[in-house]
């Protein structure tokens, strides 16, 4: 019986992997780890499988078929015809200020039919790594960082921003920021952390977790993008912007905490950075320019010369679209009624461009 099931978990794969494999798959390093580490281990898979080679195996098949498919749906939708690179390229360069090995990971993107399931895996489980090391003698330098995203906005350059905030969690999960500020004892009675009644000590240090980790990832990504993650997100609870709850701060002091770290006014911030310094032996710091051209008001793209002035590119948008729309009447003597739906996807592309020209002009100089 277990092993037709097994027989039938591979027919599974086989039909998901066939529909996968030749997808058109963005960067090189995505392709090397699709073509040369996936593609042997399905071949390794196939030859024990057909012959019925898997003995007494079969919860090690299993397991390592599971691996499989959650490949599978973390690099179905990171297709050229999905996920814009250079939302991608973006991020890399984030990895890259943050991980001496920045380039051993991949980021790749699941879409969802989900408006707000923004959130980040960790693809790379070692032990599967190490039980097909084990079994097959085959590995890959290579770890997945997993991002979810919606689909209906996976080329809207404006919302997603919010994914700065993610890769923050990726950062502290790698650096393990947040566990070492809560039992280095540096979380004190102080407005970031309301009080919870009836709750046991041990709970309330979970809950102190669960803040600072949401509160390293907000700051982590306003390094990056400012306070245009939170404006969005404000919105996005507008209903309950006051509330929190055991695993999230409320909008509103998330916000504050923000802008907090811009304007160097928080104790608690500049003890959280101090952490941080010391455990990355990296700065939280501001990392893009204040870009002073008005090009998206001239509905140009931006010229980019350096990684903070690329980053910088998505504030800008965010400003054009909330508080340039008179300019850019003005500026380009435009008759027609420019409505929000305009707008918007004007603003979007000149993103695109912006981007795409910065990753263009970097390739010639290399």
């Amino acid at each position: 019986m277990e092993s037709k099931l097994l027989e039938l978990h591979f027919a599974q794969l086989s039909k998901a992997w066939n529909k996968t494999r030749n997808n058109p798959y963005i960067g090189v390093k995505l392709k090397v780890y699709v073509n040369d580490f996936l593609s042997e281990l399905y071949n390794k898979l196939e030859d024990d499988i057909i012959s019925s080679n898997y003995g007494g195996d079969i919860q090690l098949y299993k397991q390592i078929m599971d691996f499989f498919f959650d490949n599978i749906d973390f690099i179905d939708s990171s297709t050229a015809n999905a996920i814009p690179f250079e939302l991608i390229y973006s991020l890399e360069c984030v990895l890259k200020d943050w991980l001496d090995n920045f380039d051993t990971y991949i980021i790749v993107t699941s879409l969802r039919k989900d408006m707000h399931c923004y959130s980040i895996n960790i693809a790379s489980k070692e032990r599967y790594f190490d039980i097909i090391k084990s079994k097959y003698n085959l590995e890959t330098n290579y770890r997945l960082i997993q991002i979810n995203l919606p689909q209906y906005l996976s080329r809207d350059y404006l919302s997603n921003v919010v994914l700065y905030h993610e890769i923050g969690h990726f950062i502290d999960i790698n650096y393990k920021i947040s566990e070492s500020v809560i039992y280095s004892g540096l979380i004190s009675g102080d407005k970031y952390f309301p009080h919870f009644s009836r709750i046991d000590k041990g709970k309330l240090t979970e809950i102190h977790r669960n803040y600072v980790m949401e509160y390293f990832a907000d700051i982590f990504a306003a390094q990056y993008i400012g306070t245009t993650s939170g404006k969005y997100l404000k919105y996005i609870d507008l209903e309950a912007s006051d509330n929190y709850s055991e695993s999230h701060p409320s909008t509103n002091v998330r916000v504050e905490m923000v802008n907090d770290f811009l304007s160097g006014n928080s104790e608690f911030v500049s003890t959280l950075k101090n952490v941080i310094k010391r455990i990355s032996k990296r700065d939280i710091s501001i990392r893009y320019s204040q870009i002073k051209v008005n090009d998206l008001e001239k509905l140009i793209p931006i010229e980019a010369s350096t990684e903070s002035e690329l980053h910088a590119i998505y504030t800008k948008g965010w400003e054009a679209f909330l508080e340039k729309r008179e300019e850019i009447v003005e500026y380009n003597n435009i008759e027609f009624d420019l409505t929000s739906n305009k707008l918007y996807l004007i603003i979007n592309s000149l993103i695109e461009k912006s981007i795409g020209n910065y990753i263009v002009n970097k390739q010639w100089q290399m």
